[in-house]
């Protein structure tokens, strides 16, 4: 929402990614699959990215003056660890599920 409904968030969320080049595009799709937030991108890392949009994004919501930046508290929190969901069930599944694929069903983190 708060990229989407509010006219500098969308400017600065364009001029963030408009020199971003097709082979870049296609390097983050690889990569965001296999290393999510930890993806290496223009020195620095797809995480840093996120900062950024998060971040005009969270200026975007107090614009519109509806008290909805709290609704971006578990992405802060997920870009700030650098632990996505998926890394969270990956350690549990590398670690206390012992590789049962099956426990995904009866431990849900969600």
């Amino acid at each position: 929402m708060g990229l989407l409904y509010d006219d500098q968030a969308q400017k600065e969320a364009l001029a963030l990614v408009k020199d971003w080049t097709a082979e870049e595009r296609s390097q983050l799709k690889l990569g965001v699959s296999i290393q999510g937030l930890k993806t290496p991108f223009r020195g620095g890392t797809v995480g840093d990215v996120a900062k950024q949009v998060l971040a005009i994004s969270k200026g975007g919501l107090e614009r519109r003056g509806l008290k909805e930046e709290s609704f971006l508290n578990d992405l802060h929190e997920i870009v700030e660890t650098g632990n996505t969901s998926a890394d969270l069930m990956l350690a549990k599944f590398n670690g206390e599920w012992d590789g049962n694929i099956d426990r995904v069903y009866n431990d849900m983190m969600y």
